[in-house]
């Protein structure tokens, strides 16, 4: 009886701190606009410092991995993104960004981060410490507050990045459809 009662009462307080969490409506909004857009990567720069980079690579249905970090040569991703090589900085930011600073999220569900209840993301903070958000905090040895507290500060990481790449994405100049050069051209013949 004793355990049952420790489990609904850790079951309650994931509960509580899964809906404080800003990065499920995020993640949503981003995905929504990487599948109205028909783009399977997005990257966009870091105002936080001039060589700082996020990323994500979205498998509809599936995951979203989200990469930031300092990159040596910031004139290499930035000339990638305007040239819209989006799963080029994916790829360099994976492998080539300085461990200092670098945080990936591997968003399985792409659904934000969530406490437990059958959900699965993965964070890596400096490359290489892992925290698991599954629910099973004491079998990644991790108190309560350490696990809410990771979740907490990972969410509040996450949700800045995704804000950065949904921004970005609403703020990139518009591509030109077959249609619409069709008809710029047929508007710019009529002015001569």
């Amino acid at each position: 009886m004793k355990h049952l009662v420790v489990a609904l009462g850790v079951m309650l307080s994931l509960g509580a701190v899964d809906r404080s969490l800003t990065s499920p409506a995020l993640t949503q909004e981003l995905t929504m606009l990487l599948t109205q857009e028909k783009l399977d990567a997005f990257a966009a720069p870091d105002p936080s410092a001039p060589d700082r980079f996020v990323a994500a690579l979205f498998f509809q249905g599936a995951q979203l991995l989200v990469v930031a970090g300092r990159y040596p040569m910031p004139a290499s991703i930035q000339q990638q993104i305007e040239r819209k090589q989006y799963g080029d900085v994916y790829r360099d930011l994976s492998v080539g960004s300085a461990a200092d600073g670098k945080l990936f999220v591997h968003d399985l569900g792409a659904d934000g981060l969530h406490a437990g209840g059958g959900s699965l993301d993965i964070m890596y903070e400096q490359a290489v410490n892992e925290t698991i958000f599954d629910g099973n905090r004491s079998q990644h040895k991790l108190s309560e507050k350490e696990y809410s507290d990771r979740l907490a500060r990972g969410d509040a990481e996450y949700s800045r990045l995704l804000t950065l790449l949904i921004d970005g994405l609403k703020n990139r100049p518009a591509q030109a459809t077959g249609a619409a050069v069709a008809r710029d051209a047929a508007a710019a013949e009529t002015a001569r």
